[in-house]
């Protein structure tokens, strides 16, 4: 097992008593970089994309697929018992060798069936742009066949230069069904629904919140409350453009939406902070400019109120970003990635009102960052930090003697707290 890191790791603000970062008061749940470990490093031979990475969850295992621009398709399996990862070549049917792989997206559906979407093009005159569907034909109830996706394959003609690959859920009748969104370089978002086959139809009569679009999609974020029947989505553009939208998932009306063009583009990503409408904070990462938290985004008609993430500026053009609890404290931390061969963790307080954000660690690596996710690939119980550079993929895991020390200490607290409490109450 290689390892690709150059050990510039450290606290936020070095050592720098000057630094206001540097003074972070002693807590076991706020880690700092060296807390992670590289467990794995996978080569590529050639590099992925912003788009490349994708992690499933097949029959309580997170899996992850991550494709190259050169065609390739590889999966991660990681044995659980000696955490000894296995990476294996997929052989996906017509995806042409001059082809290029822009983005790549999968789902699972019950319970051993997956579904995998491939956009590509090939460098013809004029070029052939396609978005290749595997696996829906395979049967659901038998085991897991890659191989088998891998040969049904239902290909679509593209008119259009596609962006990122995403799915969800939209409400048929009586059942949700899956469907793929696909932003193209036509001002449209084009849905596939999941059918017969999947077929393209009208965006805007199941998904109003992209009506009007004024520039090019290049990230795009939903959460679905299928209880309620209320969708949250979130885009940023090309041109710096942000959209937050809240959404009749039943009647598929927009019930409202705050926008603004407040950054400069191009927009690399959208989160949610929270998946409340009442307390909802978005945050956004530019390319060109810092990250920025968008604070209660539908508490006005306007999206004037954020704050700007410190130093998330500083290593070059902000990439990829993603959420996520890595330091085991309940709460959310976000991590971003950066052209200029940085992870940058911030935390954030008062995530249920309005956040404050601080820059808890930061970690170099030898190679520039295309996109990161975060899952437990192990089965530890603690999500992994998974980055894919331009070298290739990086499996961050936890300092399990830490995390130990973590759990004892919290165990105690609740044991003592309980016991206080008994014993007053006998009083």
């Amino acid at each position: 097992m290689s390892n690709s890191e150059d050990h510039l790791s450290e606290r936020a603000g070095g050592s720098s008593s000057s630094d206001p970062l540097s003074s972070h008061p002693s807590d076991l749940s706020l880690p700092s970089a060296h807390s992670f470990h590289e467990l794995n490093f996978f080569p590529l031979a050639s590099h992925s994309s912003t788009y490349g990475l994708v992690s499933i969850n097949v029959g309580g295992v997170n899996k992850l697929l991550v494709a190259t621009v050169s065609g390739e398709i590889y999966r991660l399996e990681m044995d659980r018992k000696t955490l000894q990862s296995s990476w294996k070549q997929i052989t996906f049917s017509y995806i042409p060798a001059v082809a290029e792989i822009i983005s790549l997206d999968a789902f699972v559906i019950d319970p051993n069936g997956v579904v995998v979407g491939v956009t590509l093009i090939k460098p013809s005159k004029p070029k052939d742009v396609y978005f290749n569907i595997y696996g829906l034909h395979c049967d659901p109830n038998s085991s897991l066949n890659w191989e088998q996706i891998a040969e049904d394959w239902t290909p679509v003609s593209l008119q259009f230069i596609p962006y990122k690959l995403l799915h969800t859920e939209i409400y048929n009748k009586d059942s949700w069904d899956f469907v793929f969104l696909l932003p193209g370089n036509d001002l449209n978002v084009h849905i596939y629904p999941k059918q017969v086959l999947f077929e393209e139809e009208d965006s805007l009569l199941r998904f109003p919140e992209f009506k009007d679009l004024r520039s090019n999609i290049t990230d795009v974020v939903m959460d679905t409350n299928k209880l309620e029947f209320k969708r949250i989505t979130a885009f940023g553009c090309q041109n710096g453009y942000i959209r937050c939208s809240f959404v009749d998932a039943l009647n598929n009306t927009l019930l409202k939406f705050v926008d603004t063009n407040s950054l400069d583009g191009p927009m690399t990503s959208v989160n949610l902070l929270s998946s409340s409408f009442e307390n909802l904070h978005l945050v956004a990462t530019s390319a060109i400019q810092p990250a920025v938290v968008y604070k209660n985004v539908f508490g006005g008609e306007t999206m004037d109120d954020y704050i700007v993430l410190d130093h998330s500026d500083k290593f070059d053009s902000i990439i990829c970003s993603s959420l996520g609890d890595i330091t085991c404290n309940g709460y959310k931390e976000l991590v971003i990635g950066t052209y200029g061969k940085m992870i940058l963790v911030y935390g954030f307080q008062n995530q249920k009102d309005l956040p404050q954000a601080e820059l808890l660690w930061k970690r170099g690596l030898a190679h520039p960052v295309l996109s990161v996710t975060m899952c437990d690939v192990t089965g530890d119980g603690l999500d992994e930090i998974i980055i894919l550079s331009t070298a290739g993929v990086h499996i961050l895991q936890h300092d399990l003697d830490q995390v130990c020390t973590l759990f004892v200490t919290k165990l105690i607290e609740i044991i003592g707290h309980n016991q206080y409490n008994g014993s007053r109450e006998a009083n």
